[in-house]
């Protein structure tokens, strides 16, 4: 057998679907997979407790990812930071060791010094580093009806609970329906 044959047929490609570059730094930047890689971001950078996808969710019943038209202010982010939660951030002492260590961590020495949150990573630390300052030493609510009341009841006051509960049941049937719609992992070339 030629050694070129053998080549070929011993060689798989492995393809993933990846982007040149972090958009969770990029202004703007919307889309499921964004919000997925910033959450991966915070998780893995272990500052945080788990949220059960309580970020997710919030992002998902702010903005729809930024997707569908909904209007993303832009200095809010897609997890909608508003004057109120930034005030309560830059006064408040409870968050102080987070703070420090999402400074640290992701590089970003102005945080919370200005009122924008126009990154994805930006934005959905404030949310983070927010439902910390409101929850305190409690454990972030696991079950979504206990997620609605709580961001209807601290994060977004003008809304109601049965608002997230629809966006939460809403992003759970098409996470389910874009199971496996990422294409192939492995490509073999014979």
């Amino acid at each position: 057998m030629k050694w070129n044959t053998l080549c070929l047929f011993l060689v798989g490609l492995i393809v993933r679907k990846s982007h040149a570059f972090d958009q969770t730094m990029v202004a703007s930047a919307v889309g499921r997979e964004v919000v997925d890689a910033t959450l991966q971001k915070i998780h893995e950078s272990g500052i945080f407790t788990s949220d059960y996808e309580f970020l997710r969710r919030i992002a998902y019943a702010e903005t729809k990812f930024g997707a569908a038209g909904l209007p993303v202010n832009e200095r809010g982010g897609l997890w909608q930071i508003d004057d109120n939660i930034h005030q309560l951030l830059t006064t408040s002492t409870t968050v102080t060791t987070q703070l420090e260590a999402i400074r640290n961590t992701f590089n970003l020495t102005t945080f919370l010094t200005d009122a924008i949150y126009e990154t994805p990573l930006e934005s959905a630390l404030a949310a983070r580093l927010y439902i910390q300052h409101v929850q305190g030493t409690s454990v972030v609510p696991a079950a979504i009806n206990e997620q609605a009341t709580w961001w209807a009841f601290n994060y977004r006051t003008s809304s109601t609970s049965n608002v997230f509960e629809i966006s939460a049941a809403e992003l759970g049937v098409n996470d389910f329906n874009n199971c496996g719609s990422l294409g192939a992992d492995i490509i073999f070339l014979v």
